[in-house]
């Protein structure tokens, strides 16, 4: 995939806030080494200092 490939997606405001029970769908780029073996994803509100983290299995 390319930076051009994702262009078109629907990105994620860089400071987004939700009320309880709120959703938002968006896209989340990030970069990983080409030989890296990536099994999840965590995210973390907050800059890491919310209680709660999600996390996903990853797939190639």
């Amino acid at each position: 995939m390319t930076w051009s490939s994702v262009d078109s997606w629907c990105w994620l405001s860089p400071r987004v806030t939700l009320a309880a029970g709120d959703q938002r769908r968006g896209t989340l780029v990030f970069e990983v080494p080409k030989n890296a073996k990536i099994e999840r994803f965590q995210f973390a509100l907050e800059s890491g200092f919310a209680e709660q983290k999600g996390e996903w299995r990853l797939a190639r």
